[in-house]
């Protein structure tokens, strides 16, 4: 009897549950249902000039690997990869065997708590893959605990956060401002918001500490200074914390140096120079940590030259500078290694790698921060009597934990950090070869499956709406628009490649017909 009330009342509760919708609101075009995106929904980056002519996807992978439809049945390919984070793509064999694995583990154990004495299995299991991907496989031996959250911008706070308690505890408590790039992005919330220069409208360290901006507005100013000798053009903009530098790549430096390099190497060497000059300007002893993208990623998909981050890494730590490098976008495959800095343009002395979306292909939140052993042991160690007040509640969702486990086996078994390494390598040859006659293109960066295609001009979101409406193509323009930024999903099918190659060079003459 119990049982049948029960039932009667779940077919209820679904009843109630279901849309009542009006008939005319029920058309499946992009229009009607942007109509209702509109009046409901909030996006990220939202401009609302730019919002009309969006696309309201309903499913994905009837027809490919990379494909997504829309709610009129278009097929689109994804050459973003979602998010930058859906690194399996919608392969349905692995979404299936994915989806098993996530329900064995909701009817085994959902969900406990990381906090403080706390744990589950997935966790434990999930933490040791990523330290002997970090440490044997990628050969970063110094790292030694991983604390996990739900996303990547909460593993970046969590990284500043350990920093700055980290000099602390040293007795260096002058030590707070960060060092980060030039047009970087590390995520959304506010400490980490306040890394790049584009966003000091909306965010700012100013807004913490307000007692310290007549120390700071004199720092700044002797940044500007050093600017002058060492080719700084970076925006005196009130954010009294965060200091940024020029990213090592060609395009950067001409752009903020405002000359043409000879070579690679001089381009390490005069961003190794500044970043030293600003060092000792602003001292030492009040810098905590440079926070950076080992490949920068919404900045353009730019590759580093090589020898920059090893001259960077020695002086920092000749000054007492932690290294927090963002492998956000980058890791888990994305540049044939588990992590970025294992090319042989990174280093292998990092103090904290941070890491979200490849971790389980986007498909859960989950992401965070692996520790070197020195920051672990003064942080937690020498003063076990301690409370670290840092904590997320998903961190401890053993469903996320199983799913990344799930999403590692499949990496490891069919290869695919190999085979998304060497089509995006593909992709990148073909595309040089075919835009090189065309006015507007400057060149084409990355590092295996991330790809960035940059213009002359600022226009690359004009760009981006050919590819999506005309072409079909889902990408993304970079914040300063100068570029389109790909990261190609790993299981794609290679008859994609010229697709993606055509449709370019067609997007690139209707621009230059229009100039």
């Amino acid at each position: 009897m119990v049982e049948i009330q029960q039932r009667n009342i779940t077919q209820q509760s679904e009843q109630q549950l279901k849309p009542t919708l009006q008939p005319s609101a029920i058309q499946d075009t992009n229009e009607s249902w942007m109509r209702r995106d509109m009046d409901s929904v909030i996006h990220g980056r939202l401009m609302l000039d730019q919002h009309k002519g969006g696309i309201v996807f309903k499913s994905c992978g009837e027809k490919g690997n990379a494909e997504l439809i829309d709610v009129e049945g278009n097929s689109y390919l994804d050459a973003f990869s979602g998010l930058g984070n859906t690194s399996l793509g919608y392969n349905k064999e692995y979404l299936k065997e994915i989806a098993e694995t996530a329900y064995q583990q909701f009817i085994t154990l959902p969900f406990t708590s990381l906090q403080v004495h706390y744990a589950n299995v997935p966790a434990i299991l999930c933490a040791e893959k990523i330290l002997h991907y970090a440490r044997d496989v990628c050969g970063f031996t110094q790292l030694d605990k991983v604390f996990f959250s739900s996303g990547g911008s909460e593993c970046i706070e969590s990284a500043i956060h350990a920093s700055l308690l980290y000099w602390q505890s040293k007795g260096k408590s002058s030590k707070r401002k960060i060092i980060s790039f030039n047009n970087c992005y590390h995520g959304a919330t506010f400490a980490v918001s306040s890394l790049s220069e584009m966003q000091t409208s909306e965010f700012g360290y100013e807004r913490i500490l307000q007692e310290e901006r007549t120390l700071t507005e004199k720092a700044t100013d002797a940044l500007f200074k050093v600017g002058e000798i060492v080719g700084l053009k970076a925006s005196k903009s009130g954010l009294h914390e965060v200091i940024n530098v020029t990213f090592p790549h060609r395009f950067t430096y001409e752009d903020e140096f405002g000359k043409i390099p000879k070579d690679d190497s001089e381009v390490a060497d005069q961003c190794a120079e500044q970043l030293e000059a600003v060092i000792q300007q602003i001292g030492a002893d009040n810098i905590a940590a440079f926070v950076f993208e080992p490949l920068q990623g919404d900045g353009g998909g730019l590759d580093p030259v090589r020898d920059y981050f090893s001259m960077a890494n020695y002086i920092c730590k000749q000054n007492d500078i932690l290294m927090i490098a963002d492998e956000i976008m980058a890791g888990f495959g994305k540049t044939g290694k588990w992590f970025a800095l294992a090319n042989d343009w990174g280093f292998k002395d990092i103090d904290v790698i941070c890491f979200s979306k490849g971790v389980n292909s986007g498909l859960l939140p989950l992401g965070g921060a692996i520790f070197r052993k020195e920051i672990y042991d003064e942080l937690f160690a020498s003063h076990p009597n301690r409370m670290w007040w840092h904590d997320y509640t998903n961190g401890g969702n053993a469903v996320c934990h199983a799913v990344a486990l799930k999403v590692f086996e499949i990496y490891e078994r069919d290869r695919l950090f190999d085979r998304v390494f060497n089509l995006g390598n593909r992709i990148r040859d073909l595309l040089k070869e075919r835009l090189s006659d065309f006015s507007l293109f400057r060149g084409v960066t990355g590092c295996g499956g991330m790809i960035g295609v940059w213009l002359k001009q600022p226009i690359s979101g004009q760009l981006e709406m050919i590819l999506a409406h005309k072409h079909k193509i889902y990408c993304h323009k970079t914040r300063n628009e100068k570029a389109i930024l790909m990261n190609i999903i790993f299981t794609m099918e290679e008859e994609n490649i010229d697709r993606i190659v055509n449709a370019f060079y067609d997007g690139f003459r209707e621009l230059e017909s229009q100039q």
